[in-house]
């Protein structure tokens, strides 16, 4: 699957459409084009597919790289009916967490467990703090109708235009006539949906919160203990962005049964299968452009990331196509445009602040950790200093202070609650990570960066056995990610996972391009800046919008 195919220097195509990066915004976007008859070829300088979405090994230990939590999976979720058209519930399995997540946290006291399903959230916290048994209802009829609303305009949009995804539009309206009184045309604020989302974009999520529980920051933590992965600001972070994605955990949370790969791998397969061609260790190097419309790419042969071997023969060749499907970050594919067109492409993202990154610490144990404690799959570890939200920005820096003045909060990814990826000899994988920023390890000497990884390592581990008594014990591998490897392995020039932040635009002077249409002819945006927000679910959604709109523009040739 990941051997890299022999290829001569020359010139190839012309295809209807060639994706740069296999992330999953690509790989959707190139699986449903080459599903439908398009001629696809998909350039990848990793040797792996898949981007953040692939797992690798250390010894016999399956090291997920980024992938904890997938969303949804229900009628309503826009990506129901994008898997099932691309045949994924039959290729891939989705285990259940059932449980959401479990917090530990000084202000609360004893751990809070957010189960998954709505009813079982609200009696959960209506149990947890019966005083805010109002406030508790309106969040989750909030949170759920606006994502529904979002998920209906989806649809609409399908259906606008005479591509094969319109077919979609009827498969996910079938799941919404079951939803009764919750159906997305209504909501507490109007029974307009645009209207309401409108509305819904200008309320920031602390401002909603304030207004539902006042300065109690326990049930707010306990709502939203994932929030810090949507964004460090609650500020400048709408409800409406906030809600797509949570209120979507709230019908489901799944990981990938064996790991990220195995979806990605089989997003590859309905490529080949369908004729496409799909390329490894194949970095572009230029996006070519002809009388201002982007009509193809230069790429090469392309080095093993992380290996000091250099490429011996590198062959240079260009691959020309109807249009060009970006999964990359902005300004990645700004570096790969010829002046003037580079700047013409970025003007619309620039001083649009990018996700924070994030730091991981990937852990592998020679016995479970459920024997020191650990009850559930996905736990958020908060230190008594961040005792309210409003430090969340706080909390993204921390990294960049001396290790051990102040340990930053953590979440602790047990897989073998799932039973998975556990080896032969009963090893078993654990993950660690937070929010982090590239300025808190870069610029950085190497030697001086190594060293501060090793203490960072030591300091945080600690502060996971502190939380579980003797798991440090039962760990026989180590290793640790920042937004430097990011940066490395995603080649984003930020070292941002997710996407763009959702800030007060308005204040900026700027409205956000949302969608795949760029100011380059030719030349799509198939990654999760395409939209506000993070998550791989968005990444999903711009393939598929992106596909969509490729649909649309091959349609006029």
């Amino acid at each position: 699957m990941t051997q890299s195919h022999a290829m001569n220097a020359g010139t190839s195509g012309p295809f209807d459409a060639i994706i740069i990066g296999s992330g999953l915004g690509g790989l959707i976007s190139g699986a449903l084009l080459a599903q439908a008859g398009k001629r696809v070829q998909l350039l990848e300088r990793h040797d792996k597919f898949g981007g953040a979405a692939t797992n690798f090994k250390r010894r016999d230990l399956q090291v997920e790289v980024s992938l904890c939590l997938l969303d949804g999976l229900d009628a309503m979720d826009f990506k129901t009916p994008v898997f099932h058209k691309l045949g994924l519930f039959d290729s891939v399995s989705f285990v259940s967490t059932k449980i959401f997540y479990n917090l530990r946290h000084p202000l609360l006291g004893e751990d809070f467990v957010m189960p998954c399903g709505f009813k079982e959230a609200i009696d959960a916290c209506i149990l947890r703090f019966p005083r805010h048994e109002k406030g508790i209802r309106t969040y989750f009829s909030t949170i759920r109708k606006l994502r529904n609303t979002k998920n209906n305009l989806f649809l609409n949009q399908l259906q606008t235009g005479n591509t094969p995804l319109k077919e979609l539009a009827d498969a996910y309206r079938c799941g919404l006539r079951g939803e009764g009184d919750e159906h997305p045309s209504t909501h507490p604020l109007t029974d307009n949906p645009t209207d309401a989302l409108m509305r819904a974009k200008k309320i920031s999520m602390s401002r909603f919160l304030q207004s539902l529980f006042g300065d109690d920051e326990a049930i707010k933590f306990a709502l939203c203990a994932n929030v810090c992965f949507f964004t460090s600001n609650l500020d400048t972070m709408s409800i409406f962005e906030f809600a797509l994605s949570q209120a979507s955990y709230h019908y489901g949370v799944y990981y990938v049964h064996r790991g990220s790969q195995k979806l990605s791998d089989s997003l590859v397969e309905i490529i080949r299968d369908a004729g496409g061609e799909t390329w490894n260790r194949r970095e572009v190097t230029r996006i070519l452009v002809h009388e201002g419309r982007a009509v193809g790419v230069e790429h090469r042969q392309a080095a093993i990331i992380g290996s000091p071997k250099a490429v011996k023969h590198v062959d240079t060749q260009s691959s020309y196509a109807k249009l060009i499907l970006g999964n990359a970050t902005p300004g990645a594919i700004k570096n790969l445009l010829p002046k003037p067109f580079n700047d013409i492409f970025f003007n619309v993202y620039d001083g649009i602040p990018a996700q924070t990154s994030i730091w991981t610490i990937y852990l592998g144990f020679n016995r479970k950790p459920s024997h020191y404690g650990v009850r559930h799959y996905g736990q958020f570890i908060y230190p008594r200093w961040l005792d309210s939200m409003k430090k969340y920005k706080d909390s993204c820096e921390v990294m960049g202070q001396t290790p051990g003045s102040r340990v930053p909060p953590f979440m602790f990814c047990d897989y073998s609650q799932l039973d998975e990826m556990i080896t032969a000899d009963g090893q078993c994988l654990g993950i660690l990570n937070w929010i982090d920023l590239l300025g808190n390890w870069h610029p950085m000497e190497e030697e001086i960066y190594e060293r501060r990884k090793e203490q960072w390592l030591d300091v945080l581990i600690n502060a996971l056995d502190q939380a579980f008594p003797g798991i440090k014990e039962s760990i026989v591998y180590r290793e640790m990610a920042t937004p430097r490897t990011v940066r490395a392995y995603l080649n984003d020039p930020e070292g941002v996972v997710h996407g763009f932040e959702d800030p007060e635009l308005m204040k900026l002077g700027k409205t956000f391009r949302h969608g795949p249409m760029t100011n380059i002819d030719g030349l799509l945006l198939a990654s999760s800046f395409a939209f506000l927000g993070p998550g791989y679910s968005k990444a999903i959604l711009a393939g598929t919008v992106a596909a969509d709109q490729a649909f649309r523009e091959l349609q006029k040739n």
